[in-house]
């Protein structure tokens, strides 16, 4: 890296941000990493997003082992490291279940979610604590992603995180992004810091609907009572009517996995509707909510694709 190009910039995006930009150029034409860094002046946080571009003519060698997160804490002796962190989601009674781990000397907690899906089994949010002082952190990535606690035998820990897998090449002029990096300091106690984090999260990234946050979502399904997830039209609005008898307003009836052909839920690639089960196609079910006063979630999954399905067989190539 010393003899390569390096650029910085910073101007201001709005009232309480700063954009900062970093960007390391190799020599001669060729691979060019950019950090874009987003500093927050109301809140204790800092966010950024790694670049790799191809701006030679020929592709790069192999670029692997990306950490968008590297980082190693020192603290001064006395407490311990401790993470606080939570189970992701498995479909299972301890889903979202917090969890305490110390990080004693020579320490080491690694953490991926499972079958490519950001919250599988494992949350992407962690807040390491130290005393009265903390830090939470978090990899923002909607696939599959890695992070990993390392203390050593003295006072410091190491935190890495990023993609799990990276192995590719560059062609000339493609470029790719790693994950959405965020970090945000704190004093004080454990729970003035998670609140801390709901306030930057309310004033900076919940959508608005007309200027509001919008309020909860109410919703269901019936994919948890057929097996493979598979169930028709009838049924359907058996579930839509029932939950309406008992007064039970939904804001969207969901439509999860098995709608599409398939002897299994997982069989997925063929994206149209299963006629026999639906001879009426989702307008039906779509139509009925509606009356209910519920509006329509449809559950897809493009990037799992199955054997013998329309994507895998006429679609190799994506």
């Amino acid at each position: 890296l010393p003899g390569w190009k390096i650029k910085r910039s910073s101007r201001k995006i709005a009232d309480q941000r700063t954009e900062h930009v970093v960007t390391y150029a190799e020599p001669s034409p060729g691979l060019v990493i950019r950090c874009v860094a987003t500093e927050y002046h109301d809140f204790p946080t800092v966010e950024w997003t790694l670049y790799f571009k191809n701006a030679g003519n020929t592709d790069t060698p192999i670029v692997q082992n990306i950490q968008a997160l590297d980082l190693r804490l020192q603290r001064p002796p006395g407490n311990e490291y401790v993470l606080h962190h939570n189970r992701g989601d498995s479909c299972t009674p301890d889903s979202f279940e917090p969890l305490t781990t110390e990080l004693g000397p020579g320490a080491e907690e690694k953490f991926a979610p499972a079958g490519g899906r950001s919250t599988n089994g494992q949350w992407p949010y962690y807040h390491v604590r130290w005393g009265k002082v903390g830090l939470i952190a978090v990899v923002a990535w909607p696939g599959q992603w890695a992070a990993s606690f390392a203390r050593d035998q003295q006072d410091s820990l190491r935190i890495q995180a990023g993609q799990e897998l990276t192995h590719f090449t560059l062609h000339a002029g493609e470029e790719i992004r790693t994950p959405l990096v965020v970090l945000q300091f704190c004093r004080g106690e454990r729970l003035e810091a998670q609140n801390l984090w709901r306030r930057w999260m309310l004033s900076h990234n919940v959508p608005r609907t007309n200027g509001a946050v919008p309020d909860p979502m109410f919703t269901s399904c019936s994919g948890g009572f057929f097996p493979g997830l598979k169930c028709n039209e009838k049924d359907e609005l058996r579930f839509i009517d029932t939950f309406a008898s008992h007064g039970v307003k939904l804001d969207y009836w969901w439509m999860d996995a098995g709608w599409y052909p398939c002897d299994a839920w997982p069989v997925v690639g063929t994206w149209e509707v299963d006629r026999t089960r639906f001879p009426r196609g989702l307008r039906a079910i779509s139509d009925h909510a509606h009356s209910k006063g519920s509006k329509l979630i449809l559950w897809f999954e493009p990037e799992r694709v199955a054997p013998g399905t329309w994507l895998y067989e006429q679609r190799s190539d994506w």
